[in-house]
């Protein structure tokens, strides 16, 4: 991103917009005039031209990475600063973190990591600051190990050698800015940008078609100066256009503080126009420009068009460059700007805010953790009321510049703008999309042995760790799946159709706990992972087990593994004349705490049971010893005492032909030390408490209770109920 940081980014930017040719000058008084004016493109090679006749001195070196660091170019700043730190030992401190930046921003986290710990070593009043940029090194590459799943294209029809950025769209056109050569005519001195030896920024277009095929077309007719133009934002409409201009300052006298510097300084200012006929009318500045104290640009309108967001360094800022915003008031004026608060500004660069058709703020910042240079991140909120920050992680983010996001009307997908290794130009654009992830389930039961759809069946969707925000959706046989629920209300989806089907729509990458509740049957709950690489579907069958009253069941027969079929419980086994708890057997006791947890209104009895050696007597006692010893490690795992009572049968119900006086073999008889559990009481639920989508008629499904009969037992004369109540259901 060599021209954003040069035009938009800095948002303080000078430079010298002239050319001069004074004789007689040395070629290091010129490099040194050029630095000064800010025309790093100029000064670098006059600095590298004496490095290489003259030889390498501290000063050169210093010069020339600096001047790379300035116009962004990381690979030749790491080389250089290299030199500076290894060759020379009289060097500002602050070069060990322009060398760890610069390592940094080029992907080299490791060496970028012990670079920025040396510097803590070094300057014990710096190392906090040290420790959290090492720290953020750790992060990086982290993200860079689990990139997030999304699809990203180089726009090649749009991209060339030159910057392309900061993307737009409206309609079906793809508003940009670019510093290319619109003719093969030669550009004077005064049509290119010293800083970066390229021609001023222009505001450009280019047309999709009904394919979605890209062409680039040419300049945007109307709203260019003759210095840097963009980036710019639009109306919902796209009949009203803000954009972002430079403007030249004189520098003589004293500005900001500054007795001396460049003939002239840029600032940016917001130009506003209106499309009337097809064309764009008279160029307007925006009511807060300050051209003489800062700068103001980068705009983005809300899409109701009644707000603005922009970057500026006015009095007041957090850091280097804030977000700020105006509300639209009733007179049609903009109110007076207000930051928009440390949850996004920090002290360090927020630049190129976005507020998407569904109301999500997006800006790049090098403040927040990132992965190196400038990253794009996401909020909720408006004004200066945001939830914090979420990095849109690798690959959506890199190790350079990522910044200028723009969705399409999907909310799927979109473009940005790179300066990332392996593009065309400087900066690039680049398309991206989220791949969807749709989880389609089936719940099942057994009937005559055979698997048949299960329906009524209450389903929810967690975030792994976040059981307090489910995602949940209601869909009736026939129609389109509705959202019902956005918190842990009950019920907060119903499977409704016959054939037993549920939809949740995931993001990609993310884990998901999934839970199933139907009355008499034994609840289940499973992990999904979205890996939605290939497919954009991920099916799953979940086949539930009926809950019978006094029916013994073997542990080894129930519940369900990790891909949703019946799964095998161990049985719990016991040593010969033993009642401890073996540690096989302790792991598949766990199994039935779950159970237990995901089932509170079940009551069970667990039973134990001998083999025929010993008396009737010992056996008995014995039995019932094992039984709770169970319970008793299922009590200590946090399952009510009351929930689960010991049961001791002795030898009274062999499973085998071993009874006494019968000659097996150890095997044999360990089949008989066994454990068995069976539900012995449903607890029906007494009281529901409604849910801000519940009606009458789920809830009725989802306890099998009538309308009528919930009508009656909470004297209600209408079908209308209001979150929050409490539905007495017997």
């Amino acid at each position: 991103m060599s021209l954003l940081i040069r035009t938009g980014s800095l948002i303080l930017l000078y430079s010298l917009i002239h050319s001069y040719t004074a004789s007689g000058q040395s070629i290091l008084a010129r490099a040194d005039k050029n630095y000064n004016q800010f025309n790093y493109s100029l000064a670098v090679k006059e600095y590298e031209v004496i490095a290489e006749k003259k030889g390498q001195s501290a000063e050169i070196v210093q010069k020339i990475a600096d001047c790379y660091r300035k116009m962004n170019k990381s690979e030749e700043a790491e080389k250089w600063y290299a030199v500076l730190l290894t060759k020379f030992t009289k060097v500002e401190p602050s070069n060990l973190l322009f060398y760890a930046e610069a390592l940094r921003n080029n992907g080299d986290y490791q060496e970028a990591r012990k670079q920025y710990i040396q510097y803590g070593k070094l300057f014990p009043s710096e190392k906090k600051m040290a420790e959290a940029f090492a720290k953020n090194c750790e992060k990086a590459m982290e993200w860079m190990s689990n990139p997030v799943q999304v699809k990203i294209e180089n726009v090649k029809s749009v991209n060339t050698a030159y910057s392309e950025f900061s993307p737009q769209l409206v309609e079906n056109k793809l508003i940009l800015a670019t510093d290319r050569k619109f003719d093969d005519t030669d550009y004077s001195n005064k049509q290119i940008y010293g800083w970066t030896g390229t021609p001023f920024l222009n505001l450009a277009f280019a047309e999709i078609d009904t394919n979605f095929k890209i062409e680039f077309k040419n300049k945007l007719k109307g709203v260019n100066g003759m210095y840097h133009n963009g980036p710019a934002t639009f109306s919902k409409k796209g009949d009203t256009i803000y954009f972002t201009r430079t403007n030249k300052v004189s520098n003589r006298g004293k500005i900001n503080g500054q007795k001396k510097g460049p003939d002239f300084v840029n600032r940016l200012e917001i130009f506003y126009s209106i499309k009337k006929n097809g064309s764009w009318s008279a160029i307007l500045p925006f009511e807060y420009n300050n051209v003489l104290n800062y700068s103001v640009g980068h705009p983005a309108l809300s899409p109701d068009g009644k707000t603005i967001y922009f970057v500026s360094d006015m009095p007041g800022s957090l850091g280097q460059t804030d977000i700020y915003f105006c509300t639209m008031e009733a007179n049609g004026k903009w109110s007076f700007p207000k930051n928009a608060g440390k949850y996004v500004n920090t002290p360090a660069k927020e630049v190129f805010p976005y507020v998407a058709p569904d109301g999500k703020f997006y800006f790049s910042s090098n403040g927040h953790t990132g992965l190196g240079g400038l990253d794009m991140f996401v909020t909720n909120g408006k004004h200066d009321k945001w939830d914090r920050p979420e990095n849109l992680m690798f690959p959506m983010n890199s190790p350079k510049d990522d910044f200028g996001i723009t969705l399409d009307t999907t909310l799927n997908g979109g473009f940005f703008s790179s300066n990332r290794e392996g593009g065309l130009g400087e900066d690039d654009i680049y398309k991206f999309s989220n791949p969807t992830c749709v989880l389609a389930g089936l719940t099942l039961h057994l009937v005559d042995k055979s698997e048949k759809p299960l329906e009524n069946v209450l389903v929810k969707l967690y975030k792994m760790g976040d059981t307090s925000n489910v995602i949940a959706y209601e869909r009736t046989y026939g129609q389109p799946a509705k959202k019902i629920c956005l918190r842990s209300y009950e019920p907060c989806a119903v499977v409704k159709n016959p054939e037993g089907k549920f939809f949740f729509k995931l993001q990609p990458g993310e884990k998901y706990e999934l839970k199933l509740a139907k009355n008499n049957f034994f609840s289940h709950s499973t992990t999904i992972e979205a890996k939605c690489n290939t497919e954009d579907t991920m099916n799953i069958a979940i086949q539930l087990k009926e809950i019978e009253i006094d029916k013994p069941i073997v542990l080894k027969d129930v519940f369900f593994n990790e891909q949703d079929k019946l799964f095998v419980i161990r049985n719990i086994y016991y040593d010969l004349d033993k009642s401890e708890i073996r540690y096989d057997a302790a792991l598949e006791l766990d199994k039935l705490v779950e159970v237990l947890k995901e089932n509170p209104n079940i009551k069970m009895e667990l039973s134990a049971h001998t083999d025929s050696r010993h008396s009737d007597e010992y056996n008995m006692k014995l039995s019932q010893k094992r039984a709770e010893a169970a319970v008793q490690y299922i009590v200590s795992k946090g399952i009510p005492a009351g929930v689960i009572v010991a049961k001791g049968y002795g030898e009274s119900k062999v499973m085998n032909h071993c009874k006494d006086g019968v000659n097996c073999n150890e095997e044999e008889h360990q089949y008989n030390r066994r454990t068995e559990i069976k539900v012995t009481e449903i607890i029906e639920p007494e009281v529901h408490r409604v849910g801000p989508y519940d009606t009458l008629e789920a809830i009725s499904k989802v306890y099998g209770v009538s309308v009528e009969d919930l009508k009656r037992i909470n004297n209600l004369e209408e079908d209308s109920i209001t979150a929050g109540m409490i539905i007495k259901l017997k």
